[in-house]
C-alpha cells in the first residue's frame, strides 16, 4: 500500500512566527481557513469556511482583534448575522432570529454586556 500525502496548512514563519498568507484545509481537502498575518498576529482580510464548501465568516483584523463589519453565514449558505466591531466593542445583529447583542472586548475576549 503507497502512502497518500495531503495538505493540511501552508504558510510561511518568520523567527517561528506566522508572517504572510496562511491556509488550512479540511481532511476532505476542502479549503477551512485563509488569512494574513504579521509578525504572528491575524492581520487584514480573514475568510472561514465550513466542510462542505460554503462561507462560514469573512471579515478584518487588526493585530488579532476584529475591525470594522463581519458577516457570518450558516452552514446552509444564509446570512446568520452581521458583526460591527470597533476594536472595543461588538455589536451583533442575528438575522434569522432579529435579536441584537453588545460585547465588550475585556482581557483579550467579548464578554457579553446586553
Amino acid at each position: 500500500m503507497g502512502w497518500i500525502l495531503q495538505l493540511i496548512s501552508e504558510g510561511e514563519f518568520v523567527n517561528d512566527k506566522k508572517n504572510g498568507l496562511h491556509r488550512k484545509w479540511y481532511e476532505n481537502g476542502q479549503l477551512k481557513s485563509e488569512g494574513n498575518y504579521n509578525n504572528g498576529n491575524r492581520n487584514g482580510l480573514n475568510r472561514t469556511w465550513y466542510g462542505n464548501g460554503n462561507i462560514k465568516r469573512i471579515g478584518e483584523l487588526k493585530n488579532d482583534v476584529w475591525i470594522g463589519t463581519i458577516k457570518v453565514y450558516t452552514e446552509k449558505g444564509l446570512l446568520r448575522s452581521i458583526v460591527k466591531t470597533d476594536g472595543e466593542f461588538l455589536y451583533e445583529h442575528n438575522i434569522l432570529n432579529d435579536k441584537k447583542f453588545v460585547f465588550k472586548y475585556i482581557n483579550g475576549e467579548y464578554i457579553e454586556i446586553n
